[in-house]
């Protein structure tokens, strides 16, 4: 029988679910937190969702879901419209279909639409759980196909050819047969080459120092939590897992340090069909009850932004945050995350944290490393930010406002780094980026290694978001003006071909050594000099925001790892012809770091890494700062 006069405490405290001392506490923290009481009850793992479902449903008098159908045939609609409406087919009798949902208002708001899919039709209750994997056993193919095409063709890496590629070596290879002896064929290709690295190397440097001294005297703006808004935002993280289970218990440890209302955060741990050690360790592992699994069928990629879409569409927060396995936020981040939201204009839809590495001391790599991220999230992204310039977002820690995403059609499930091609598809839609002063700690890679690995997926994103962001320029120079089309161009372009020809830089070497004689170069003794003043400018602008970096960041005792910043960045230009031979022969795999190795072989216990972890950056960074 309906009991339409009893509230929901009323109806568990009679059924045995929840004690008298615990619905005062439930209802004391509702009235701190204004939410339903049942998703109280459920992050504090008081009661199941499944017995919220059977209580809610004696309440108004509807039956409880029990057992799904999976039908042959299901009323005709779109994937989309049952995530969107939080709804979804239950079963099917004699043309009569059970809908089923976890809010009875979600029901009613599409009754209309019910009724023209369905036919005959009634209501169940059943919980989030139930409904997403009904969801999931009735819709995969079709969920799939919209995380993998949802965004248009003309925006996507999906649709790039590898003309240009082809065209630039046939180019090269005629005007060495049109030139009158193979020796000047190759210093004239050396000219061409090396003012192509010139003027990239010359954009770079203009870019830095500008950025350079804009820092000097800048104070970012603080966004403390203690001024937090009054109605905090519901937030959902997406996590992809891909053969992570030595480091599930420190992402979970990490999760739990957060400083947030449970009743207010969801978290999704997205798992690849196929991933049996991480689904195995996911198993034996209690989850909090505001954390869920989603499993994303195999399908024509495997990658990250596959990986995210596919998840997008079963969350339910206003902003999406996105964090990678190894990642521990500091505690108070997602407080700050609202906070800025709460005080920004409309048009700031996405937040960068800052990374650091928690490893940074290990060896000379992760010191070069953590130096890099200093420079990179310290100096030169705040710099961005301040000239208006696009930022290419990194792809952990990211927060964006949900109806944003919505719009933008998620993430490019075909790029490999899908972080930078939000960053400039939010630009050109007129949309604002900002850094958030809140820092996540993640594991620097350490060896040269997989290091290269790592930087050749970077690397090769990047090729991949400039040539196909720039397949239309009169249309990205339409969408971003000017200003920020410099701006566009000024940044991607160094960046991938600085390193691509960084081997012409090194004959320079050669001819201070004495090992190359410059007139075999054919060039002039003024033209000799210019490019040395170019280089030690450079060399002068780096190594300035290198020190600048590191005491912002806090790792001072870094400063002194500055001159092997020379060899470290040498490796990128292996890792650049790694890229380039990648992005012909196989520009859609997703090169993937394994992490969380000194977890597994340093300590035995399960919670014992945590401590340690967070003890020993805190030990070492006091000592480097000596």
């Amino acid at each position: 029988m309906p009991e339409f006069g009893k509230k929901l405490g009323q109806i568990l405290l009679e059924q045995g679910k929840i004690s008298a001392p615990k619905l005062r506490l439930a209802l004391h923290q509702q009235s701190l937190h204004p939410c339903p009481l049942g998703e109280l009850l459920v992050s504090e793992k008081t009661v199941s969702h499944y017995n919220i479902a059977k209580a809610l449903a004696q309440q108004q008098g509807l039956n409880h879901a029990e057992t799904p159908d999976k039908p042959s045939v299901f009323p005709k609609s779109a994937a989309g419209f049952w995530l969107k409406t939080g709804l979804v087919p239950w079963r099917s009798t004699n043309g009569h279909w059970q809908i089923a949902c976890a809010n009875v208002q979600d029901f009613y708001k599409n009754f209309r639409e019910l009724r023209q899919i369905c036919g005959d039709f009634s209501l169940v209750l059943a919980s989030p759980a139930q409904i997403r994997s009904q969801t999931l056993q009735l819709f995969s193919a079709q969920l799939l196909e919209q995380a993998e095409t949802g965004l248009p063709s003309h925006q996507s890496c999906r649709s790039l050819n590898l003309k240009l590629p082809y065209l630039i070596a046939l180019c090269c290879v005629l005007t060495g047969l049109m030139l009158p002896s193979e020796l000047t064929a190759i210093v004239s290709l050396f000219h061409i080459f090396l003012g192509v690295a010139l003027a990239s190397l010359s954009l770079s440097t203009i870019l830095k120092i500008t950025i350079f001294i804009g820092a000097l005297g800048h104070k970012p703006a603080s966004a403390a939590p203690s001024n937090r808004p009054q109605v905090l935002p519901h937030i959902t993280i997406l996590i992809p897992l891909l053969e992570e289970p030595r480091i599930l218990h420190h992402l979970l440890y990490h999760l739990q340090r957060l400083d947030y209302p449970r009743t207010h955060l969801e978290v999704m741990l997205i798992l690849e069909d196929g991933d049996v050690e991480t689904q195995t360790a996911l198993l034996a592992t209690e989850l909090p009850s505001w954390c869920c699994v989603i499993t994303v069928p195999k399908g024509r990629v495997k990658t990250k932004p596959r990986a995210l879409n596919f998840a997008f569409g079963f969350s339910s927060g206003d902003i999406i945050g996105v964090l990678d396995a190894e990642d521990a936020p500091e505690k108070d981040q997602l407080l700050k995350v609202a906070n800025q939201f709460a005080m920004a204009d409309p048009r700031l839809v996405c937040l960068q944290g800052h990374l650091d590495f928690y490893n940074a001391h290990k060896n000379w790599l992760t010191r070069c490393f953590a130096l890099e991220y200093a420079a990179w999230f310290q100096v030169i992204l705040p710099g961005l930010a301040r000239l208006g310039f696009a930022l290419p977002l990194g792809g952990t820690s990211m927060y964006i406002r949900r109806a944003a995403l919505i719009d933008l059609k998620g993430w490019d499930a075909f790029n490999v780094t899908e972080d930078a091609d939000l960053g400039l598809r939010l630009s050109r839609a007129g949309l604002r980026c900002a850094l958030l002063d809140s820092k996540t700690f993640e594991e620097a890679t350490k060896t040269p290694r997989t290091w290269i690995t790592q930087r050749s997926r970077w690397q090769k994103g990047y090729i991949m978001t400039y040539w196909c962001h720039n397949r239309s320029p009169k249309r990205l120079l339409a969408d971003l003006g000017i200003w920020r089309w410099f701006g566009v161009h000024a940044l991607f372009f160094p960046a991938i071909a600085t390193f691509l020809f960084a081997p012409l830089f090194w004959i320079f070497w050669c001819v201070a050594a004495g090992l190359v004689v410059r007139q075999d170069l054919a060039l002039s003794h003024g033209y000799s000099n210019a490019i040395g003043v170019l280089f030690a400018l450079a060399l002068l602008v780096d190594g300035a925001i290198g020190v600048m970096a590191a005491e912002k960041s806090g790792h001072k005792g870094l400063k002194r790892w500055l001159p092997l910043q020379l060899i470290y960045f040498a490796m990128a230009t292996l890792s650049a012809y790694k890229a380039l031979y990648e992005l012909i022969v196989n520009r859609f795999h997703w090169a993937k770091t394994a992490h969380g190795d000194q977890f597994s072989q340093s300590w035995g216990g399960l919670s014992s890494p945590y401590v340690a972890s967070d003890f020993c950056f805190k030990r070492v960074t006091k000592a480097e700062d000596k």
